[in-house]
């Protein structure tokens, strides 16, 4: 099933996706989802991120394609950032470009939606603990990454609000084993690789990083990107599409600098 989460009536309500109509569900994914019968047409405007994940881990260095088109080794360990909570938006919303940045990229991503806390799990049951999958812009101020070169700014660069893109949906029956996934900037093919590409698969990722930290219900794990990554420009629209899965398309304008009351500063 598809499951999305959209604003009705003014509440915040999780709802299966049927082609372009939605059947209401009382409860959450997480705990247990209840169809209620009422089914009203897909409601394009008031779409949200499928879930509220506590942090959203963007897993680093994961294409086979890429890492041969640089001459590096794959990575020991697994490696990644974390997105913060303030950095989701749904598919619709506005990519915000920063000031501060000159070159702010798209990376297309498989996402994982951990169904269940998990903590030092086997590869072997890692989809156990998988609710399902979803589409991922996983954007990037790439030229802040180098500003300081006393220490390498990952985590600054992939922390803007509207840096971390997801949706439109949580797929629980999808399988990413022959799936492919495609960028495309106002309607030019710009990434296209399978997910076969990527180094480590979707119950390893899982496994290796239950090791490192506990991973809660909703958490997102974006899987890696692969080559063709391109920066972004006002005025564009960018779509994520992964085969049998979804699209996730969302317009790109410089964010608007606004002054906080009471003299406050700028921001």
């Amino acid at each position: 099933m598809k499951i999305v989460r959209i604003r009705q009536r003014g509440e915040v309500v999780y709802g299966l996706l049927h082609g372009e109509r939605v059947e209401i569900c009382q409860g959450t994914p997480f705990s247990k989802l209840i169809p209620t019968g009422e089914i009203i047409p897909f409601p394009v405007g008031t779409i949200l991120p499928p879930c509220t994940p506590s942090k959203m881990v963007a897993i680093w260095r994961n294409s086979r394609r890429y890492i041969e088109s640089i001459g590096a080794p794959e990575t020991i360990d697994l490696c990644y950032v974390i997105k913060p909570s303030s950095s989701f938006i749904g598919s619709g919303k506005t990519i915000l470009l920063p000031s501060v940045s000159h070159k702010t990229i798209f990376e297309a991503e498989l996402g994982i939606v951990v169904g269940q806390r998990c903590k030092r799990i086997s590869e072997g049951d890692a989809s156990k603990y998988i609710l399902g999958y979803t589409v991922v812009n996983e954007v990037t101020a790439s030229d802040i990454v180098p500003r300081d070169g006393s220490f390498p700014q990952h985590t600054r660069a992939k922390s803007f609000d509207t840096f971390g893109v997801f949706g439109p949906s949580i797929d629980t029956d999808f399988n990413p084993a022959s799936a492919r996934i495609r960028a495309y900037q106002n309607g030019e093919l710009q990434q296209d690789f399978a997910v076969e590409d990527l180094v480590r698969g979707p119950y390893r990722i899982l496994s290796e990083l239950s090791h490192d930290m506990t991973l809660e219900p909703g958490d997102v794990v974006a899987c890696g990107s692969s080559l063709g990554i391109q920066p972004m420009h006002p005025g564009d629209e960018i779509v994520i599409e992964i085969t049998g899965l979804g699209r996730l398309t969302n317009p790109v304008a410089n964010e608007v600098l606004r002054c906080l009351p009471s003299g406050g500063k700028c921001d």
